[in-house]
């Protein structure tokens, strides 16, 4: 075993034997992975463009921490290993950590793009209506 997490040792783990507990973290754990998956293919399939490398490198690799996290509950499941569970709650934090900061970066850029659109509908607009006036 490893040392205490933090300092924080548990003396009553009659919650860990909780069968509900347990089939609800497995099927957590199955979901995660499932979901990790399919962004990790969703990655290799950005990463065929040079551009789409610049996001589709780290949405692979944080997606690989979300695998490895589900591994860790898992394992901690079986083994009440204390340090498993302290890094399935990392490398979930850097998973949410990451999809935080592209979530931000993608709703700054649809908030430029609309203002891009909108300053060019008006300059297109203001172009249109100055050719037909009338006199």
């Amino acid at each position: 075993m490893h040392q205490p997490v933090d300092g924080i040792t548990l003396k009553n783990t009659s919650l860990l034997q909780n069968e509900e507990l347990i089939a609800v973290v497995n099927h957590m754990a199955r979901d995660m992975k499932f979901f990790a998956t399919c962004y990790i293919i969703y990655g290799v399939f950005i990463s065929l463009t040079i551009f789409g490398a610049v996001i589709g490198i780290p949405v692979i690799i944080f997606n690989l921490k979300l695998r490895k996290s589900a591994d860790q509950y898992r394992r901690f499941l079986y083994t009440n290993d204390f340090y498993q569970l302290s890094k399935a709650f990392t490398n979930q934090r850097k998973f949410f950590f990451f999809n935080k900061v592209l979530l931000i970066a993608g709703m700054i850029f649809l908030l430029l793009y609309i203002v891009l659109i909108v300053l060019f509908g008006l300059t297109l607009f203001s172009f249109s209506t100055d050719s037909f006036v009338i006199t």
